[in-house]
Parts: C-alpha cells; sequence; structure tokens
C-alpha cells in the first residue's frame, strides 16, 4: 500500500498535529492499546531479553505517583475502552501495587480491558484471587527457559504441568510448532488465561537492535501498525514509539518520543512529530529506518489476515487494478 492509497485515514497521522482537541480525536480514533511499565524490576535475566544486558535486579524503580495520575485522567477524558497492556520488560507481579493499579485503570476507564504478561514465577491462587477482584480481564504466562538452557519441547511441557499443579487450573492446548512454540488457554474467575513456552532463541525480536544474537534473516520490507495502533509508556515517563525499545539503553535514546510527566498530555505524545515520522516510514511497503529494518514482529507467520485487520483499522483500500 502507497500512503496516496489511503481513503479514510487522517492525514493528522503523518505529521505533527497541534491543537489539544484534535489530538485527544486522533488518538480516541485510533490508538487501541496503550502499554504502561509500572515498575522496572524484573526477577529473571533471560538470554534474549535486554534485562540480561543491563541491571533490573538490584533495585526497584516504580513509575511517578503524578505520572501514572496524569495517564488515568487522560484515560477518563477520553473514556478509553480499548486494551491497556501492564507490562514491558518487567515482571508486572513482583510489585504489590499492581492490584491497586489495575483497580485505578478500571475506575478511570471502566470499559477498557486490563491485562498484561508474566513470567508465571509468582502467580498462584492467591495471586489470581486478586487479580480477578481488581478487575484483570487477560493474563499471559510466559514459560522461559533458564539463562544458558536450550529450548526442549518436553522440558517445558512439564513446566505446564507444575503450573496447573500450582494454580489448579486445568489448560487446554490450542497450538504446538515442534521446536518453537506450545500455547494453551485456560480461565480463571473471569480471567482469560494464556500460557505459552517458544524457542525465543531463534524466533525472538532483536529489540530495537540490542539483542545482537537474535537472528535476522532479511531486512525488513513490510509494514508495521505499531505506531498508529499504541502508545507505549516505560516505568521513567519516556514514550516510544513501540514496545521494542528499552527505557533502560542509551542506544534508544534518540527514540524517544518525550515524558508523560513534560508533555501537555498524552494525545500530544501520541501526535508528535516523531511518531508521524514513524507511521510515514512504516506505513507502506518497503525498506524501513533503523532499529525498524531488522524488526521481524508481524513478519513472517500472520499472513494476509493480519494485513487485512490492520488495513481495517487504519482505513485503507486497495489500489484499483
Amino acid at each position: 500500500m502507497d500512503i496516496k492509497e489511503i481513503e479514510q485515514a487522517s492525514p493528522g497521522l503523518f505529521l505533527a498535529l497541534a491543537g489539544h482537541d484534535a489530538q485527544k480525536a486522533l488518538f480516541k480514533r485510533y490508538v487501541n492499546s496503550i502499554v504502561i511499565e509500572l515498575a522496572d524490576y524484573c526477577n529473571r535475566v533471560c538470554d534474549y531479553c535486554p534485562v540480561s544486558l543491563i541491571d533490573r535486579r538490584s533495585a526497584v524503580n516504580r513509575m511517578d505517583t503524578d505520572h501514572f495520575a496524569k495517564i488515568l485522567e487522560d484515560l477518563g477524558d477520553i473514556d478509553y475502552d480499548r486494551d491497556i497492556c501492564l507490562n514491558l520488560f518487567n515482571e508486572p507481579l513482583a510489585d504489590d501495587g499492581i492490584y491497586d493499579s489495575v483497580r485505578a485503570l478500571k475506575k478511570a476507564a471502566p470499559n477498557a480491558s486490563v491485562w498484561f504478561s508474566s513470567n508465571g514465577d509468582y502467580v498462584k491462587k492467591s495471586t489470581l484471587d486478586q487479580l480477578a477482584d481488581a478487575g484483570l480481564w487477560r493474563l499471559v504466562v510466559t514459560l522461559h527457559t533458564e539463562p544458558g538452557q536450550d529450548y526442549d519441547d518436553l522440558e517445558r511441557l512439564s513446566r505446564y504441568s507444575q503450573f496447573s499443579a500450582r494454580t489448579g487450573i486445568n489448560l487446554t492446548f490450542k497450538k504446538y510448532k515442534p521446536g518453537q512454540k506450545i500455547v494453551a488457554t485456560g480461565a480463571y474467575k473471569g480471567i482469560k488465561l494464556s500460557v505459552k513456552a517458544a524457542n525465543f532463541a531463534d524466533n525472538g525480536e532483536n529489540r530495537g537492535g540490542l539483542m545482537t544474537d537474535i537472528p535476522v534473516d532479511h531486512l525488513r520490507t513490510e509494514p508495521c501498525d505499531r505506531p498508529f495502533d499504541d502508545l507505549t509508556i516505560s516505568w521513567n515517563g519516556n514514550v516510544y514509539p513501540c514496545c521494542m525499545f528499552f527505557a533502560d539503553s542509551k542506544e534508544h535514546d534518540d527514540f524517544i518520543v518525550g515524558n508523560v510527566g513534560d508533555a501537555d498530555s498524552l494525545f500530544a505524545l501520541y501526535t508528535s512529530q516523531l511518531m508521524a515520522s514513524f507511521r510515514k516510514d512504516l506505513f507502506s511497503h518497503g525498506p524501513k529506518m533503523s532499529p525498524c529494518d531488522t524488526c521481524t514482529e508481524y513478519c513472517t507467520d500472520e499472513g494476509p489476515e493480519h494485513e487485512r485487520a490492520r488495513a481495517a483499522r487504519l482505513g485503507q483500500v486497495p489500489a484499483a487494478d
């Protein structure tokens, strides 16, 4: 698709947009997912994650309460009713404040779907009870391999058994790709559960070029809808074009869109010049600028259904024959 083939997508997506009302309207129309990293701590150091490069275990840094309050205010202002994800490169359940944060988000945006990913180490029945009471919609548990350990299907399946025994949840296996991925689903008191194991060493993301051991077999030419659909906020209030950027890495400093504490609103950050430049680059097929040129997300296994869904969200129509 070429930008000139847009029928309904707003031109405001591709330029820095001024005016609070216009910014708010564009944000409300297009943002389907808000990613909020409430704290930086992670109890694991996976080989395929930037946490293996930069210390996130010796201290706990939490999002400034004023930053979080500002996020709540803006979401309430537009009655935000789509996804809110509460993790980036951290373990949300390592912080007992996660329950109050979920409650606060559900109070500010009662129609939003609040969820997050976890490594599962802290998940037990009492954890799930508190999350259900707080209003969590979905929990994705990733059963990671240990540092220095190769992915093995049978070993991962034993972890599934341990998880079920610990939580009492019966899981239904939905996907199995030998040597690559296992996915199971379940439910608990209204929380949708997805439990997965994956060979991230072979098929993970290089996280904006930070993970140099993750294989990249071609330079990206596919479009990406992340900077259209998402707003990503790190623990320190910095906003990035997508969830692949790591707040603690100096290599990604040039890609900071702005900070929640300095900006007039979340809407102003979404409609900034840097976000517009990423959308221009990632909207159509063709070579991408760094670091998106080596990103493989949605490149190989999503297929035409993902492309059609993306086109529908952006109001694209196919070029005339």
